[in-house]
């Protein structure tokens, strides 16, 4: 018990000095002063409670496995904590992302363009087969799927900033295709 007191008042650098020797003890001080807030902070990340444990196991087993590489010189303990979080949350997502599959065949344009000019319709099927796959996707689900960015991204399983920079690269070469028609 009295381990245990002196185990207690240890500030962090102490304990993950402890922690990289296999004193159990000193890691079950650490994990309770700091597994809420990295819990915390893993939801955000994940934006799932289920995965967020997962990605709290991950930074535990890491703590545990590299206590002895932390040094006070280069930040504090929390900060360290949370770029271990950060990385296993990323980590995690991206073991659980699916395999897209991109289509190769575009989707034809809607009808309703057809209807009103026939000879744009063929203009635009055209243009559209200039882009690339992925393009071509992108200003599909944004377009014609009325998707936002953010959803259209989430449906392809790709990052936000790669669908709207697919969606931007697409649409300008669009316009500089039907430019030139």
């Amino acid at each position: 018990m009295r381990y245990r007191l002196y185990v207690e008042e240890c500030d962090d650098s102490v304990l993950l000095a402890a922690i990289a020797e296999s004193d159990l003890e000193a890691f079950r001080t650490f994990y309770d002063r700091h597994a809420g807030r990295l819990l915390g902070a893993a939801t955000k990340l994940c934006r799932d409670a289920t995965v967020a444990e997962d990605v709290l196991q991950d930074v535990f087993l890491q703590v545990w496995r590299k206590a002895g590489t932390y040094s006070p010189e280069r930040g504090d303990v929390g900060g360290w904590l949370f770029v271990i979080c950060r990385n296993a949350a990323y980590q995690v997502q991206r073991r659980k992302k699916p395999e897209v599959q991109v289509e190769t065949e575009p989707d034809p344009p809607p009808e309703d363009i057809d209807a009103a000019d026939p000879e744009w319709a063929v203009t635009l099927e055209r243009s559209l087969s200039l882009l690339s796959a992925p393009q071509r996707q992108a200003v599909q689900l944004v377009y014609y799927g009325g998707y936002s960015c953010s959803e259209g991204a989430e449906r392809i399983g790709v990052p936000l900033p790669t669908f709207k920079s697919r969606v931007r690269s697409g649409v300008d070469r669009l316009r500089r295709a039907l430019a030139m028609k």
